[in-house]
């Protein structure tokens, strides 16, 4: 089974589902799988994921997880994880096709509190059950090199970084064996992972806050203009002023810069950059938090997480030189590097709609707007609304 223990997701994971639980209990949702290379998948492909997947209903929290997840979320209440150590993976609501090209759909609906948690598993799944099936054989000696190569790379150029590599590795195993050349070369530069499982099993910290889906949630409930200002304050009164890294390009950067103020800036260490070009964007957040908010830059840290390399950076990191606290969270390209000419997948889960009773109300479309050109993600006629409401057309 490619998940082996219910804490091999991201951390995000976690505090997004206390955050549903606080804010939306009754808020239902259905998540999609988008494959962004059009994949033809294996004949078959579904009904071995579909037993893949409901596998997953044999996971369970176990002690020495639930000590783990509580150190790494400080704050959070006891009924939390009371109520985690009774939940279970449940089928109900996911349904998966291939169609006759091969092409994969995947969709999961349900309680958000309760699916959230199917992102991680759906995605690495599908990404080691395919390579499994296609027959791709990872070069191990590759992989221990070149992975040492990249951690003293990083190490030697004073780069902090995570591991972000959970959705798409290339499997387990990889994984492991990934982390473990990480830990034994890049020493103190190497400051923790996403993954909650492997970050437990390293003595990492597990690294993250919230995914673009929290924020996708309440600009559908509640309007975008508004949104990021909403999130900012809900997700402040939910967790205290924990977990404070705000990702803020989920309706692009010109919305949330409008709903930022110094106020709320302070209450948070820094932002998340995840789309758009890298420099651009630290050019950006550095003048505003200079010359707009009046905070200084160098107090404040930039995670940037947006499709990136060991060389990547570097490059990022010696540019921004000292002028912002700035790490870095790498997936693929250390999960997925595997030699023989092996190449990622590239899917994601995606949040597309909620309601907020299942009695009563009709469902609305959820949208995200990226920094990248082309990444809008969403029904065409919501995401028209979204720009127009944002008078970013």
């Amino acid at each position: 089974m490619p998940c082996k223990s219910i804490i091999d997701t991201d951390l995000y994971s976690f505090s997004i589902g206390y955050f549903y639980m606080k804010n939306f209990p009754d808020v239902e949702g259905t998540f999609e799988f988008i494959d962004r290379n059009n994949t033809v998948y294996p004949e078959n492909f579904d009904i071995l994921l579909r037993a893949e997947l409901t596998n997953l209903s044999w996971l369970k929290l176990k002690p020495d997880e639930e000590s783990y997840l509580r150190s790494q979320l400080p704050g959070l209440p006891n009924w939390y994880f009371e109520w985690l150590r009774g939940y279970r993976f449940d089928p109900k609501g996911l349904d998966i096709k291939q169609d006759e090209e091969g092409h994969l759909s995947i969709t999961k609906t349900g309680l958000l509190y309760k699916e959230l948690y199917w992102e991680e598993p759906i995605l690495s799944t599908v990404s080691e059950l395919y390579h499994k099936m296609i027959g791709y054989e990872p070069d191990l000696d590759y992989i221990v090199e070149n992975t040492k190569r990249k951690a003293l790379l990083l190490k030697d150029n004073g780069v902090k970084f995570s591991d972000f590599g959970t959705r798409r590795r290339f499997s387990y195993d990889v994984h492991e064996l990934v982390l473990q050349t990480l830990k034994e070369h890049a020493d103190e530069a190497l400051i923790g992972s996403s993954n909650c499982h492997f970050a437990m099993k390293f003595g990492l910290k597990s690294i993250g806050t919230m995914a673009h889906q929290a924020i996708s949630t309440v600009g559908a409930l509640h309007g975008y203009k508004y949104a990021n200002y909403n999130m900012i304050n809900l997700w402040s009164e939910t967790f205290n002023g924990k977990f404070v890294s705000y990702l803020y390009d989920t309706y692009g950067h010109l919305a949330f810069m409008n709903n930022f103020d110094k106020t709320r800036a302070l209450r948070w260490d820094g932002l998340r950059v995840d789309s758009g070009d890298n420099f651009k964007a630290f050019d950006m957040m550095y003048g505003f938090y200079k010359n707009t908010l009046k905070i200084k830059p160098e107090t404040i840290n930039l995670k940037f997480s947006n499709n990136l390399t060991a060389e990547k950076a570097v490059e990022i990191h010696k540019y921004i030189d000292g002028r912002m606290i700035d790490s870095y969270g790498i997936g693929t390209s250390f999960v997925c590097d595997c030699g023989n000419d092996i190449k990622p997948n590239n899917i994601v889960m995606k949040l597309f709609k909620v309601r907020k009773d299942r009695f009563t109300d009709e469902w609305i479309n959820c949208v995200k707007l990226s920094d990248d050109e082309g990444k809008y993600t969403g029904d065409p006629e919501e995401i028209q609304r979204c720009l127009e409401e944002l008078s970013l057309i």
